[in-house]
């Protein structure tokens, strides 16, 4: 269920990164997602939270583009803040997909 709930927040995240780098942006379904880390943020008494994920973004069939740690508070409302992302690693894309790609050169890949 929380997985639910924040995947909204996992793909605005994840396409506000790989914005400079694709030009499709990539998507993270809830089953390319592992909880690192959860804990209350005021101990037992608040309603302050913090999740550590790792997420795999893909695009088309599946196709991994990379892997990334997103950290979220949440709070009472609900409302939900991406305090911390950090890429991990990145994935070259099979040729078919090349067209995807952003030249950082010159702009977008013609």
């Amino acid at each position: 269920m929380l997985l639910n709930f924040l995947t909204p927040y996992i793909n605005d995240a994840v396409r506000d990164y790989y914005r400079r780098l694709l030009v499709e942006p990539p998507l993270v379904y809830p089953y390319f997602v592992n909880v690192v880390d959860s804990m209350r943020i005021n101990e037992f008494r608040g309603f302050n939270l913090s999740i550590t994920l790792d997420v795999t973004p893909v695009v088309g069939p599946h196709i991994s583009v990379g892997e990334d740690r997103l950290t979220f508070q949440i709070s009472v409302g609900p409302e939900v803040k991406l305090v911390n992302y950090i890429h991990l690693k990145s994935y070259e894309l099979p040729p078919h997909w090349q067209n995807i790609v952003k030249n950082m050169l010159t702009g977008n890949k013609s």
